[in-house]
């Protein structure tokens, strides 16, 4: 992850959430890349804690990014999506004192297809180049 990303960030009070409706029209496999760094040094382990959705289903409960005594995290989730994905990313109530943050995501989105070797096909996966990539900093410079 560049630097400069990690210099940006977007928060809120309570909810981040991020749509996008340009989907394929038929399920598909996504790999969904977040990228956390912790800008304020003075936060301490569970500040900030939010869960992390993925069309309205939890991926991640409790997710604090200094739980591994750490300023930067990252996640990988899995998800099968058709037409839309939504990522929400909601602070827990009664256990956090600060909104959930992120720097930056991926969506990548796989591609099964066929290999013909010696006359058989072999079924492979392969993993497309992002199909969206997100970045705090483009959202706050323009």
């Amino acid at each position: 992850m560049p630097a400069k990303v990690l210099q940006t960030a977007l928060t809120h009070t309570d909810r981040l959430e991020f749509l996008h409706n340009d989907l394929d029209t038929q399920d598909s496999n996504y790999t969904v890349f977040l990228y956390f760094f912790e800008l304020n040094q003075s936060i301490k382990t569970g500040q900030r804690v939010f869960d992390i959705y993925i069309n309205n289903e939890i991926k991640l409960g409790k997710f604090d990014i200094w739980a591994y005594e750490s300023a930067y995290r990252e996640a990988a989730l899995s998800v099968t999506a058709s037409r839309s994905l939504n990522l929400t990313l909601v602070k827990v109530e009664n256990a956090s004192d600060l909104g959930p943050i992120l720097n930056a995501y991926e969506i990548l989105q796989w591609i099964q297809g066929a290999n013909q070797q010696d006359g058989k096909f072999n079924g492979y996966m392969s993993c497309q180049i992002p199909y969206i990539t997100y970045f705090a900093s483009l959202l706050i410079d323009n």
